[in-house]
This record gives structure tokens, C-alpha cells and sequence, in this order.
């Protein structure tokens, strides 16, 4: 399964970074995004609301690295520093090594020990729609990305294994993160010598083929390289609510901390843009949002910050600790699901189609029903705590309501008609 020799790749330089065409869509400017945001503290997950309030915790039996996940099912997955595998040695600080995923009740129902002969688990993991994880590793003059399917509590079986170059690897060289594409079935990593680059790798191909190199800069770090993708973050589930020209679909992203900016390239044309924004010499996060904003972290610092292609600051929620990264989920994610309350109906497959219209600001909505031009429509409006706060009676395919006179914050909207009920959600504006 070893990539033993660079077969088909080329190699985007930093002076195409300064030269090339801005990407589709850049320069669009969107108010802030309301995804719930998980991070790390020590050994504590914290999922935070739209406004940063701590809603879930979840604890590991060990210091969390700098990412964890939120997983469809409620479940948390931790890569976990790791001090009982020490050979070969990792070429950066504090490796993990270590996987668990942590229930929503807080069991332990995968405590996983990654330990191999010739490279050492790096800062990252990520999970896989098929259930699998990715994890980056090195040791001296070798670079691997490997991909274990969990066996049983307590054990994997690699399925799946890349080999760097040499010629990429070429002596001490450490990757901190590595994300994966469901569409394009690509992986990325991040490489910090020599010379700062991305990586892109057919997961497709047993061979595992580099199939794509971009290089950041010549000095400094990069950190969390990540794909901007139509998918819930770690699975093959289509976010409902995205806007594709904003998000500059199947772009790579990285964290270049040396000159304070996010990096971006376009996958079909290696056109590039950066995003100004003051990130730490070390650590830090990225991640596109579905409409278009970016999430970022500073690395070392509690400020979890929404910013806009110009790099202008549209939110700011601080978690309880310091974080090294964090990740957003859209309020429709499955892994949220324990939070929704149960007076609220799950949506019905057989239920036409349903669209919300709410305009923020008139705080006033529309619910647009196809094929139901005579139906009897009861909308009601429920608090996140499962109270209900507003309830709209109508007929026919178009049915209006207000929202002017509630609190601010977030709600979830239930429309029944015919017998049959869906869920949708808005966010009223503070």
C-alpha cells in the first residue's frame, strides 16, 4: 500500500499565492453564521451555543490535542496525548496517539491505542462517514497517513495507508492535521518542513498517490489544513443551508501562522486567495462555514471568532478555557440531536416540500408548501428548552407569521398540516 515515488503531482508556490485570480465568490460579505462550536480544554469537550454558552460536556481520560469531533451519533472523538508509545520520536510537541470516543451519557465505547514501529501519531485525527479515523504520523525522515476501522472497544485495524515521498519528506519534517473530502474522496495534510506546504492525497487508490502540492511559505508554521466541503464535518450528510459560490466548494484551507493569514486554493484551477487575521506563531484553526464565513481560532487563546472574506471580525464567543482549535456544526447536524426538545416532531419522509423564508429584518416568516394549495397549517415556534412561544393557524401554500415579539435567541419552527409534521429552524436576530 506504500506511495513509494511521486507519480502525478505538481506544486503551487508562494508566488502563485500573490499572483493568482482571487477564487469565485471571494469578497462576499454574510452576518454571523449560528453553529454550536466544540473545542477543548484540558480533558474536557465543551459544545457551545450560537451565543457561547456551554450546553454539553464530555471528559476524557487524558489531556484532549488540539481537535475533537462531535460525531453524528452525540458521541465525542478525542485524540488524546499519548505517553506510552515513545519511539520513534515525534518530531513536534506532545503527540497523540490515543483515540476515544466519549458517549453523550459520557461512556468510553472506543479507547484505541495507536502505536507503530516507524512513525508516531501527530496532533489530528479525523473521523470518517464509514466510521473509520485518519491519523497523521511521522518519526525521522518518514511521513504516513493511516486509517484504522474500530474492531472493538479497545482495538483497530488499519485499513488504508499512505507513505510520503522522500522527496516530500525530505528529513525532519511533522504534519499536525489531516481532513477529509467525501465527494472528491481526497485527503489533506499539512506539512511543516521543509517548506510549508498542503498535500493532497488519493484516498481512492490503495497506493494512496500525491496527487497535488501546494506550498505556503518558506518560513513560520501552518497549521489545521482543512477542505471547505458540503458535508457535516466527519461525515457524507449534505449540510442543508449552504451557499456554494460563498463557500468556494472543494477548496483546501490552512492556518499560516508566519504571515497571519488563511491560506485558500481552488482545487480545479490552483487559483489562491488569503484572508487577513492575527493568528499565534503556533497552533490555530480554519474552517469554511456554510455561508460562507470562516471560523477561526488563534491558537493558545479562548476567542473563537466568525470572520468575512476582508477578515472582518462578525462574531466573537470565547470558550471556558484556553483552546488550540475548534470545529462549527450547522443546528440541522444529527450529532445535536439530544439538545432539540421532544414537543418538537422529527421531520416526516413523506412530506412535501417544505421551505422557510424569514426575514430578519421584519422578524417576519413564511412557510411555503409545494402541493398543498388547500391544506389546513398549524405553525408553532419552540424555544430550545421545548416551550412553545408562538402559534400561527393558515390555509393554503403560503402561510405567514411573526416573530417581533420574542426574545432574542434561537428557535425551532414545527409545521403540521394534512396530519403530517416537519422541522425547520430560524435564528432570530439579537
Amino acid at each position: 500500500m506504500a506511495n513509494s515515488r511521486l507519480t502525478s503531482w505538481c506544486i503551487a508556490t508562494s508566488a502563485a499565492v500573490a499572483m493568482a485570480a482571487a477564487l469565485p465568490g471571494i469578497g462576499q460579505a454574510a452576518p454571523a453564521y449560528d453553529a454550536y462550536t466544540i473545542c477543548a480544554v484540558g480533558s474536557t469537550a465543551h459544545l457551545l451555543d450560537p451565543n457561547g454558552d456551554s450546553v454539553h460536556t464530555w471528559v476524557a481520560s487524558g489531556t484532549a490535542q488540539t481537535s475533537c469531533y462531535l460525531l453524528e451519533d452525540g458521541s465525542v472523538l478525542f485524540p488524546i496525548r499519548n505517553l506510552q508509545c515513545v519511539s520513534p520520536p515525534h518530531n513536534g510537541a506532545y503527540p497523540s496517539g490515543r483515540f476515544q470516543k466519549i458517549s453523550w451519557d459520557g461512556d468510553i465505547v472506543w479507547d484505541y491505542l495507536f502505536c507503530d514501529p516507524t512513525a508516531r501519531a501527530g496532533y489530528d485525527v479525523e473521523p470518517m462517514p464509514n466510521g473509520n479515523i485518519l491519523i497523521p504520523t511521522d518519526g525521522s525522515s518518514v511521513g504516513k497517513v493511516f486509517e484504522v476501522q474500530p474492531t472493538g472497544p479497545t482495538s483497530g485495524d488499519i485499513v488504508w495507508e499512505c507513505d510520503l515521498p522522500l522527496e516530500l519528506v525530505s528529513g525532519n519534517t511533522y504534519m499536525n492535521s489531516v481532513s477529509y473530502n467525501p465527494e472528491l474522496d481526497l485527503v489533506v495534510v499539512d506539512m511543516q518542513t521543509p517548506q510549508r506546504k498542503v498535500v493532497v492525497i488519493d484516498h481512492s487508490l490503495p497506493t494512496a498517490p500525491v496527487v497535488q502540492v501546494y506550498q505556503v511559505s518558506g518560513s513560520g508554521r501552518v497549521h489545521a489544513a482543512a477542505w471547505s466541503h458540503r458535508y457535516f464535518l466527519g461525515t457524507d450528510i449534505e449540510m442543508p443551508d449552504i451557499d456554494e459560490e460563498a463557500m468556494r466548494l472543494n477548496s483546501p484551507l490552512v492556518v499560516d501562522n508566519g504571515l497571519d493569514r488563511v491560506v485558500e486554493w481552488d482545487w480545479a484551477t490552483s487559483a489562491t486567495t488569503t484572508i487577513p487575521y492575527s493568528f499565534s506563531d503556533h497552533e490555530g484553526s480554519v474552517q469554511r462555514l456554510p455561508n460562507g464565513n470562516t471560523l477561526v481560532t488563534r491558537g493558545g487563546s479562548t476567542q473563537i471568532q466568525q470572520i468575512d472574506d476582508s477578515g472582518a471580525v462578525m462574531r466573537t464567543i470565547n470558550a471556558p478555557g484556553q483552546i488550540q482549535r475548534a470545529y462549527g456544526y450547522g443546528p440541522t447536524y444529527p450529532g445535536l440531536s439530544n439538545l432539540f426538545p421532544t414537543a418538537v416532531s422529527e421531520p416526516d419522509a413523506s412530506v412535501p416540500e417544505l421551505n422557510l423564508i424569514f426575514d430578519q429584518s421584519t422578524q417576519s416568516g413564511e412557510i411555503r408548501l409545494a402541493n398543498a394549495t388547500n391544506a389546513e397549517v398549524q405553525v408553532r415556534i419552540f424555544s430550545v428548552s421545548g416551550r412553545m412561544v408562538h402559534e400561527t393557524w393558515g390555509r393554503g401554500s403560503t402561510v405567514s407569521f411573526r416573530a417581533n415579539d420574542l426574545a432574542s435567541g434561537f428557535y425551532y419552527v414545527d409545521v403540521r398540516f394534512d396530519g403530517l409534521s416537519k422541522r425547520t429552524h430560524f435564528v432570530k436576530v439579537r
